[in-house]
Order: structure tokens, then C-alpha cells, then sequence
């Protein structure tokens, strides 16, 4: 095989791939753009963002109780502050 027939053949494929490409493409942003905008998952989207807001001014309320000083419940006898899980 020649380096002509090589530079040939992969020109004719790289042609042809990018059409059939570019076709399943706009295929593909079409139906994630029209999932992305339904109702369910804008819904759904709406919930997380809610929930990780109000995750962030519970983490940010207990840092802040962290820092200026912690109940008895929260200091073992060695001083460490206990830290418990954080659930969504």
C-alpha cells in the first residue's frame, strides 16, 4: 500500500465519518437539550439545589459553632470535638 492510497483512503473515511457524524451529533444535542429542559428534571434540579442549600447553611452553622466554642456533647476527655455525619 502506497502512502497516496493511505492519505486517500483516510480522507474518504474521514469524509464520510464526519457526515454521519455530524447527523448523530445533532441527534444527540437535541434529545439531551429537550431531557435537560422537561419538567421532571428541572424539577428535580430545583430540589438538589435546594437541598445542598440548606446541606451548606447547616455545615456553615456548625463551623461556625466549631469555632467559637463547642457544647459538652461535642468534646471527648481527650478535647477533640466530635463530628457527626451530615444527611441529605
Amino acid at each position: 500500500m502506497s502512502w497516496k492510497s493511505l492519505i486517500v483512503g483516510g480522507a474518504i473515511g474521514y469524509v464520510l465519518g464526519a457526515r454521519a457524524g455530524r447527523g448523530r451529533y445533532e441527534q444527540i444535542t437535541h434529545v439531551s437539550s429537550k431531557t435537560w429542559n422537561s419538567k421532571p428534571v428541572q424539577t428535580a434540579k430545583d430540589k438538589a439545589k435546594s437541598a445542598a442549600g440548606e446541606a451548606a447553611h447547616g455545615l456553615k452553622d456548625r463551623a461556625e459553632s466549631v469555632v467559637r466554642g463547642h457544647d459538652e456533647d461535642d468534646t471527648a476527655s481527650d478535647g477533640t470535638v466530635k463530628v457527626t455525619a451530615v444527611e441529605f
